[in-house]
């Protein structure tokens, strides 16, 4: 069921430049807080009526759930499911995080512990309660917990069934309805966040079942599902954030997920982003998401040693150019090669698997 969606690479390209966006716009109005203009973009529109990044981490969350649970194939089934995940999320992973402990010392002076590093080295920081190396890790780890729930799916034979996804995103919003509530009266160890991206992800799953697999099932529940969650969302963040522990507001927030939900059924109902140039930063948007705050921090430093009005300017291209040109390289020289190793991986593993079988039943 592997299919390329060049739509949904569109949407992935416009979702890294959002995200990158948003965190050059924070970072230009903190390196230049006389400019008036950027301090007002930040304060009265990033972070007061709609955060760019939000938008962005939905509108992933959402790919996520239309692309991941339809990569399964009958060749490799669960076995090649998990080998091609691993070798499509870990690689890059593994050379920012080398790159940040590397840089991170001499461009922010934040020294890395060992303990630190090797627990991120597994991207299950999340789980263990250890902090992110770099800020953007923290969705990973809620991928990794979407690959789980597709994995348990699978082998139970319920991926794709529609009543039992509705069910599940359901349980999703409870949880975070319930999460929130408790964090409005001074639990705040409890989730809130996460299960709701988790319903975005069922949310998407249900959407390609609905739009693109044909399932009459799926798109009866559909509307009912876009229903709840358009009211589980102001619902759950006006209880769980109104105590300011987020830099924007709680508005900003939930207008980042009605435009992320908003540009991702604009994709797939009208096919758009298909252009040459969204398709392409698609393309490479993991490595602009994964190595992007490097170069944010390395051009702080220097253009935070630049007299005059230069340094924002400077700011802006020194992130650009070396962020693009990391993350083509790394596509390139890293990310389509391990994709395809994985693969044969796979494929090796699952040819292994039914050569042992019918071995087995021939001894029998």
């Amino acid at each position: 069921m592997r299919v390329r969606l060049a739509n949904i690479d569109g949407l992935r390209g416009i979702a890294a430049l959002l995200v990158l966006t948003q965190h050059l716009c924070e970072r230009y109005a903190s390196l230049t807080p006389d400019a008036p203009g950027a301090a007002h973009l930040l304060e009265h529109v990033l972070l007061s009526f709609v955060d760019l990044g939000k938008v962005a981490v939905v509108a992933f969350f959402a790919i996520s759930g239309f692309v991941v649970p339809f990569s399964f194939t009958a060749e490799t089934g669960g076995t090649g499911f998990i080998v091609s995940r691993i070798f499509r999320l870990y690689p890059a992973y593994w050379l920012s995080l080398i790159l940040a402990a590397v840089l991170l010392p001499i461009v922010s002076g934040v020294t890395l512990p060992l303990s630190r590093f090797l627990i991120n080295f597994t991207m299950l920081q999340g789980a263990l309660h250890v902090g992110d190396v770099l800020p953007v890790y923290w969705t990973l780890f809620i991928e990794l917990i979407f690959y789980c729930l597709c994995f348990a799916l699978y082998k139970a034979r319920r991926l794709y069934s529609p009543v039992t996804l509705f069910l599940l995103f359901c349980a999703m919003l409870a949880l975070s309805l319930a999460a929130s509530d408790l964090r409005a009266h001074g639990h705040q160890q409890f989730p809130v966040a996460m299960p709701l991206y988790l319903a975005v992800m069922l949310l998407g799953t249900m959407v390609r079942l609905a739009q693109v697999e044909g399932s009459h099932s799926a798109r009866r529940l559909l509307p009912a599902m876009f229903l709840l969650l358009l009211l589980a969302i102001p619902g759950a963040w006006l209880t769980a954030y109104t105590d300011l522990s987020h830099r924007e507001t709680p508005i900003a927030d939930i207008v980042g997920f009605y435009g992320a939900l908003a540009l991702f059924m604009w994709c797939v109902k009208r096919n758009a982003f298909c252009g040459r140039l969204p398709v392409y930063v698609g393309s490479v948007s993991y490595a602009i998401y994964l190595f992007h705050p490097l170069a944010l921090d390395t051009a702080s430093f220097v253009a935070a040693r630049v007299p005059g009005s230069f340094g924002g300017p400077l700011l802006i291209v020194l992130t650009l150019a070396p962020t693009f040109a990391i993350a083509h390289f790394t596509f390139v020289t890293l990310e389509k090669p391990m994709v395809r190793l994985g693969r044969k991986v796979a494929a090796a593993l699952s040819t292994e698997a039914s050569s042992s079988r019918v071995f087995r039943e021939g001894d029998g």
